[in-house]
């Protein structure tokens, strides 16, 4: 497997509440391959919400760190190129439909 790097900070946005870092979206829809970094902003990256990738339908590959510990409602929806993912060993939660 090619070296996949993490993306950059800016190709999300997120959301910090005081207690969970979230990614409510991302930049590029049509990105191929996303690494998300597990720290953004100088915290870790707890979340990812509601259709935060909804519609990269180019979008294939994608790793979540094991910082993450819940994935919102739609996360992925429309993703329909979306084949191979590597999950967080830490995940508590995967909302419906994600």
């Amino acid at each position: 497997m090619k070296h996949r790097g993490y993306n950059r900070e800016s190709d999300f946005t997120c959301a910090f509440d005081g207690w969970e870092n979230t990614i409510q979206a991302v930049s590029d829809h049509s990105a191929v391959e996303i690494n998300i970094p597990p720290l953004i902003g100088g915290r870790p990256v707890t979340a990812i919400g509601n259709n935060a990738f909804l519609g990269c339908s180019k979008l294939k590959w994608i790793r979540i760190p094991d910082t993450v510990k819940s994935i919102g409602n739609n996360a992925f929806k429309d993703c329909v190129s979306l084949r191979e993912g590597v999950l967080s060993t830490d995940l508590e939660k995967i909302g419906a439909f994600a």
